[in-house]
């Protein structure tokens, strides 16, 4: 059964990753709009959190995120292990999202009331109040301020908004 709730794009991406003083190289293997596979030396436990320099296309990225889960991993025909991480975004810049896939199965859109398609789209970052939790949101609104508008009343307070970018 399939838990992720964003397509994933897979990918050789160089990261250094840091946590407090300690730093080490990686390699980013997988990223969606919620998280990221990286492979390194770091050991790190679940709920550290980390923040990610990718060397992505385009230019490098910082994202800073939290350990969903490691483990150790053997390469195959090597002798030495390395660490699988497994990362939740907490936060990241708006051009990390045009590196994923979007319309993610977790992305809400205003279904009682569809807008033209002649109206813009607008992704929106937000973040579970009480919780490292976040999402990105799809919808189309005329404006950024009907975009917040929309946005806010979809999640009933339980969510902050982060931030609002064209799509």
């Amino acid at each position: 059964m399939e838990r992720r709730k964003s397509q994933r794009v897979r990918c050789r991406l160089a990261c250094e990753i840091q946590r407090a003083r300690d730093r080490a190289e990686g390699t980013v293997l997988d990223m969606s709009e919620g998280g990221l596979a990286v492979q390194t030396g770091l050991k790190a436990d679940q709920g550290d959190s980390l923040l990610i320099r990718i060397q992505a296309p385009g230019g490098p990225l910082e994202v800073e995120a939290l350990v969903w889960h490691s483990r150790l991993v053997r390469l195959r025909g090597a002798k030495e292990t390395s660490w699988a991480l497994g990362l939740m975004i907490s936060k990241a810049p708006g051009h990390y999202f045009q590196l994923v896939p979007q319309g993610s199965t977790h992305a809400k859109t205003e279904e009682a009331s569809p807008a033209p398609p002649e109206l813009p789209a607008f992704r929106i970052r937000v973040k579970q109040l009480a919780a490292p939790r976040t999402r990105v949101l799809s919808l189309t609104a005329a404006s950024e301020d009907e975009a917040r508008t929309l946005a806010t009343a979809d999640l009933e307070g339980e969510w902050e908004i982060l931030e609002i970018w064209p799509a």
